[in-house]
């Protein structure tokens, strides 16, 4: 039996400017900025004596296209335009999952530091969840920067099926 967790609350995070505003700076910077919220979550779960999260790449790309659409279709939401929650985003992707749920955030114009994130994510009760469950131990992080600096942040928190 699948279960999902998706979750409503919306973080929104202001900030100052960052980067020229251009739409999708380099990859390179936007998976180091991934990375570094990865080894800040990494380090408040293991101050929880919980597993360590590992980046799963078909979750990060899942995480960056999601992170990309709502950039280029300028919304900020769980759930796309057309109705699709984290679920079946990732049951398009061929998936399979017993439980899954994300984290987003929105960082305006901003200086991008991911320790500011995760701590605004901790002190979310839902976020908080996702962050601290103990059954999540794969993720997958997607920063994107629109035109108009605009940070959009994806993060997938997954427990696999058994093999």
């Amino acid at each position: 039996m699948r279960h999902i967790l998706v979750l409503t609350t919306v973080l929104f995070c202001s900030c100052t400017s960052f980067f020229t505003p251009n739409f999708y700076p380099s990859n390179n910077n936007m998976y180091s900025l991934a990375e570094s919220i990865l080894a800040e979550s990494n380090k408040i779960r293991k101050q929880n004596n919980l597993p360590l999260l590992a980046m799963d790449k078909k979750l990060q790309k899942i995480a960056v296209n999601y992170s990309k659409d709502m950039a280029k279709k300028n919304f900020f939401s769980h759930t796309d335009p057309q109705n699709r929650k984290l679920s079946r985003r990732l049951s398009l992707s061929g998936v399979k999952f017993l439980l899954a749920a994300e984290n987003l955030a929105l960082i305006s114009k901003g200086n991008f530091v991911a320790t500011e994130v995760v701590q605004a994510w901790l002190e979310s009760k839902d976020h908080r969840l996702n962050l601290l469950d103990k059954k999540f131990t794969q993720t997958g992080i997607g920063v994107v920067v629109n035109g108009k600096g605009h940070y959009y942040i994806t993060h997938i928190f997954l427990q696999p099926t058994s093999r």
